[in-house]
């Protein structure tokens, strides 16, 4: 669509001057809520304190060089092999003409994807082991990849690919470009640091560490993350069975690189303006939560990837009306689901736009949505099915007045994890309260740093002007209709990235043109991006966390100083000093499994009566001395256990408080005085955790 030369260009500016006025005053909201949040209320780095942590090159460096070199040629190896089995999937059984990104994107996402399905089905045999992951994953990977090339070979593009014409050389690229290698430096530290955040210890490592030590899918009946779908899970438990976690950590850094920067660089050179491509990754590099998807080993990489992956298959469908692309469309929304459940509701978006290119051939469109839903369908499946054996419920923690849960949970639980991901299902106001935690509040932790890189949607209207065909304001309807849809549920900027992405491009191909003629904006750009990039610099630490791969401190050195420092030293001489059938009541309220070696029992911070589930009956222990006796009968020889601050949350302090007369602070807070001997107690590392201790159980 373009701009009609007998439209009203007045009516035009006025809406360009009332949408800058707008922006203006939220930006300044953005800043104000910026540098006034109470930083230390979420544990992060205040940027009005923030200081240079010394490091240099340290007497580990060759050593960490040496490790950090074969763990990463060891996720090379893995990403590579998991490539070689999506690309023989694409050139051999959805064969089209693709073009050399498109075909690295898709066998990629496939390979992943198909690679995750692999360790799942070996994990649910239970035969998890490394020689498992080699012979079923690597070996294939690498053979299926030779095959597929001898069937197409690997063409490189021509120069002209990518190299700018020199019109584009210009002070302006030219930094911006050096800006860029700048980010892909720093973020590359992260692939040797290990993850020292809530969400890994607790579930996105933790959970395959389990599965790994018990060499396959085994009943966490007390942890409701169990429950979610884990395709991403299932990747990084193939990858740390070759040695570490921080091979999990570099594919999460493949995965998520692809996800962001080449789909990016792939849909802003074939549908926007390749010129609005260095501002595109500009802009991108500020956003903390771009980083993120490198920092933590989470789900959102994957999710991002499947569902971009998915887009651009639907786009090239939509062009070429080719089925086979409708079926690669239709299994990467799969993956996608596999990988995050939240991400339906971007599936959904998907099939909307679907319907909206089939439209007038009524016959075509229902027969392509029949098969888009049960191709979609397949790789949700297999977590329906594990649902539905170990909790009765296929979709739980949800629908259980339909299908019902076991006794392993409380209600109060299912509650406090709809809380937790921010659920505002049945609000009326919940578009306007997700609009405000995402864009404006200071209150909102996860957000906070996100929110002023998220200029790409300040000026989204006229981008509707100013697209170039109808591929380009289908993929802008994507992005404004799943951004609308999911504001019904979220306020998490993280469930929003693919639209945010987008949005990047389109900003930023709208705000080319505008450079031209504005030169003097191209120094505040930079300014401001340079602004925008200092919440990530300073809650990353970029300089702290470089101390590991410059040698500075060892591993180990590094982990006993962070944050959870406590809980790492008492999970590692657990490991190291139990014996190896130990039975661990591990009664943290955050529950970081993932150090303790040995078989454990997370106790929950939202249920108030997991004795009941644990000894499967409704008794209340008010006697410590039969709630010990019960623990010792049920096989149970320790418990692990924070000795200074119980919880982080100041809400889940408040409901604890409530909760003063339950068996959790009954039988736990006072028992152990009687029936606990200790054994082991870390040294006092941070605030945040506190010590932690392990007892005997007498």
């Amino acid at each position: 669509m373009t701009i009609n030369k007998t439209e009203d260009i007045k009516t035009i500016n006025v809406l360009k001057i009332m949408l800058i006025l707008l922006g203006t005053v939220w930006f300044a909201f953005v800043l104000y809520s910026w540098f006034t949040v109470d930083y230390n209320k979420w544990h992060v780095t205040d940027l009005r304190n923030f200081s240079f942590a010394n490091f240099y090159i340290g007497p580990n460096f060759l050593g960490n060089l040496l490790v950090n070199s074969l763990l990463f040629i060891k996720a090379i190896i893995f990403s590579l092999c998991c490539y070689g089995i999506g690309r023989y999937i694409l050139v051999r059984f959805l064969n089209h003409d693709y073009s050399i990104l498109e075909r690295f994107i898709f066998s990629f996402a496939l390979g992943i994807g198909t690679a995750g399905f692999i360790t799942f089905f070996i994990a649910a045999s239970q035969i998890l082991y490394t020689a498992s992951i080699i012979i079923f994953i690597l070996i294939p990977g690498l053979l299926l990849g030779f095959k597929s090339i001898k069937i197409i070979p690997v063409t490189l593009p021509n120069k002209e690919y990518f190299l700018p014409n020199k019109e584009d050389i210009n002070c302006f690229n030219i930094i911006l470009f050096l800006y860029i290698l700048l980010f892909a430096f720093m973020n590359s530290l992260f692939m040797f640091s290990p993850d020292v955040k809530i969400d890994p210890l607790n579930y996105h490592l933790a959970i395959p560490s389990w599965w790994l030590y018990n060499h396959g899918i085994t009943d966490m009946p007390q942890h409701i993350y169990h429950n979610l779908f884990m395709l991403y899970g299932c990747v990084y438990a193939a990858a740390m069975s070759l040695g570490d976690d921080l091979i999990a950590k570099a594919v999460n850094t493949f995965v998520s690189s692809t996800g962001s920067i080449f789909i990016s660089v792939y849909l802003c050179r074939k549908y926007f303006d390749k010129k609005a491509l260095l501002l595109t990754l500009g802009i991108l590099c500020t956003s903390y939560h771009i980083s993120e998807l490198s920092f933590i080993t989470g789900s959102d990489s994957f999710s991002l990837l499947f569902s971009l992956s998915m887009l651009s298959a639907v786009l090239l469908y939509i062009e070429t009306k080719k089925r086979n692309l409708l079926i690669l469309a239709a299994i990467l929304a799969g993956f996608a689901m596999a990988a995050k459940a939240t991400t339906l509701l971007i599936v959904i978006t998907a099939m909307g736009i679907l319907i909206y290119a089939d439209w007038k051939n009524k016959k075509q469109l229902c027969r392509n949505l029949i098969i888009f839903i049960l191709i979609a369908s397949l790789p949700v499946i297999p977590w329906l099915i594990k649902n539905s054996v170990l909790r009765g419920n296929p979709f739980f923690p949800f629908l259980t007045s339909i299908f019902g849960s076991d006794k392993y949970y409380d209600p109060n639980m299912i509650l406090f994890f709809q809380k937790a991901s921010n659920f505002y299902l049945g609000d009326n106001l919940a578009i306007v309260k997700n609009l405000w935690n995402l864009f404006i509040s200071k209150e909102n932790a996860l957000n906070i740093h996100a929110s002023p890189v998220l200029l790409a949607f300040a000026l989204f209207i006229p981008l509707i002007f100013k697209v170039k065909d109808k591929i380009s304001s289908i993929i802008l309807i994507f992005c404004i209709s799943s951004l609308f849809i999911q504001l019904k549920f979220f306020s998490i900027i993280r469930f929003y990235l693919p639209q945010y992405i987008i949005a990047v491009i389109a900003f930023s191909y709208y705000l080319i043109p505008v450079l031209k003629k504005n030169t003097l904006l191209k120094p505040f750009l930079l300014s401001l991006l340079l602004l925008c990039l200092i919440p990530t610099i300073t809650t990353f630490n970029y300089f702290k966390i470089a101390v590991i791969p410059f040698g500075t401190y060892s591993r180990d050195q590094y982990m006993r100083q962070t944050i959870m420092g406590g809980y790492y030293s008492a999970m590692t001489w657990a490991s190291e000093h139990l014996p190896k059938d130990a039975k661990v009541l591990d009664n943290d309220a955050l529950g970081f499994g993932y150090y303790l070696k040995r078989n454990y029992f997370v106790t929950s911070m939202y249920d108030k009566d997991w004795p009941n589930a644990l000894f499967n009956d409704d008794k209340i222990y008010t006697d410590n001395y039969d709630f010990a006796k019960k623990l010792k009968e049920l096989g149970f020889s320790n418990v692990i256990m924070n000795t200074d601050k119980y919880c982080i949350s100041p809400e889940v302090t408040d409901y604890l408080k409530q909760k003063q007369t339950s068996v959790f602070l009954q039988n736990i807070f006072f028992f152990n005085k009687n029936h606990l001997h200790k054994i082991y107690e870390s040294p006092q590392t941070d605030f945040f955790v506190g010590k932690t201790a392990i007892y005997e159980i007498l």
